[in-house]
């Protein structure tokens, strides 16, 4: 694992907005927030969000219940096939999530990536990827370019392949889509400018929330970092406590499932969970909370070094009252800025680096696909 406040990013970011974009007709450009808990994606009008949780399956259950309404979330993958999602979770065998950055351009990492793909790129084709990567872990980038191959496989009983090449895959670090989204609207205009005032990004996640100072607009990697705290430690906490009311450990997706979509109920054989009594998620999530604002206090001088904060991510609603209570007025709104108003916090990231990229775009003259 990476140290845990490690903070060797490049200076300037935006510096880099002027690259060079691709005009090729088969190539589609692809948003990628490939998250722990997570993956969003865009595709022009198109983006989808699922749980990368996947699951190895055989070739007979890959159609096991084709016989329903809703889609199946199985791709094949070369010569395997892959649950995903609920998919994975309802198979109960061989379930793995990406869950550190040991895989990062891995296995896990490939499937969960061509699996966005099948959701939102229209045709086959050639892919340019916008992605991001953990401020602490942005050195290791380099492994992001072994995703670059050509993919095959199928989805639905459609088969696909799709080309991603190594100078096709642009990396950014995690918190700059959220700045972005913030202050450019969905055309990719600039509409709000922060002017030389110091801004904290907070972007909650799964395994990892991110610090990103930037200065305007201006990244400045010497003052950011990445904290080793996010949801996964509210699962791993309440599957503790419910380890130690009922004896019986259960799994961190179903947990994470339970908190997502049943707001909080969660099913023990016959025994109904509520996980937002306090013994559970609440304490958690505040620990979590206490954790990310004593890493501030202790890294950016109390909070003193930005003047404002703003938050993102999957757990951000959670752990925006307590940074409320204790950093007051320096936390910005994100409803009072019109470009994110409508944009849930989840999706920041991954709709900056849209909106960044049709900025540049715009800077090109050139057309995105």
């Amino acid at each position: 694992m990476p140290p845990r406040n490690s903070k060797s990013v490049p200076n300037q970011i935006i510096s880099h907005a002027v690259d060079s974009a691709q005009s090729d007709d088969q190539t589609h450009t692809v948003f990628a927030d490939i998250g722990h808990g997570y993956g969003k994606f865009l595709c022009g009008n198109r983006q989808t969000v699922f749980a990368t949780v996947i699951a190895s399956v055989q070739p007979d259950e890959a159609d096991f219940a084709s016989m329903g309404k809703r889609k199946r979330f199985v791709i094949e993958l070369g010569d395997q096939y892959y649950a995903i999602d609920q998919d994975a979770l309802e198979n109960r065998r061989n379930i793995r999530r990406r869950l550190d950055q040991s895989g990062l351009g891995g296995e896990l990492h490939r499937v969960v990536m061509v699996a966005g793909f099948t959701q939102v790129v229209p045709t086959n084709g050639y892919i340019r990827m916008v992605t991001q990567i953990p401020i602490s872990w942005f050195n290791h980038k380099d492994k992001l370019y072994e995703l670059a191959d050509r993919y095959t496989g199928s989805y639905a009983g459609k088969p696909f392949w799709y080309v991603l090449k190594h100078k096709d895959i642009t990396v950014y670090p995690e918190s700059f889509g959220t700045i972005i989204c913030h202050c450019f609207n969905a055309q990719g205009e600039l509409v709000y400018d922060f002017g030389k005032r110091k801004i904290i990004v907070l972007d909650c996640g799964t395994q990892t929330t991110n610090v990103g100072v930037f200065e305007g607009l201006r990244f400045v990697g010497a003052q950011s970092f990445t904290i080793q705290a996010g949801m996964s430690d509210v699962w791993e906490y309440v599957q503790g406590a419910i380890n130690r009311n009922y004896g019986r450990k259960p799994a961190l997706d179903d947990i994470d499932r339970a908190l997502r979509d049943n707001d909080g109920q969660f099913m023990l054989g016959a025994q109904t969970i509520d996980l937002n009594e306090s013994d559970y998620a609440p304490v958690a999530v505040e620990q979590v909370a206490q954790t990310i604002i004593s890493e501030i206090q202790n890294n950016l001088e109390g909070g003193t070094l930005g003047n404002h904060i703003l938050g993102g991510g999957g757990m951000w609603p959670r752990i925006q009252p307590f940074i409320q209570e204790h950093f007051g007025d320096q936390l910005l709104d994100s409803s009072e800025f019109p470009a994110a108003r409508k944009v849930d916090p989840w999706m920041f990231n991954v709709t900056g680096l849209k909106r960044f990229e049709l900025f540049k775009v715009s800077r090109n003259g050139t057309q995105q696909k």
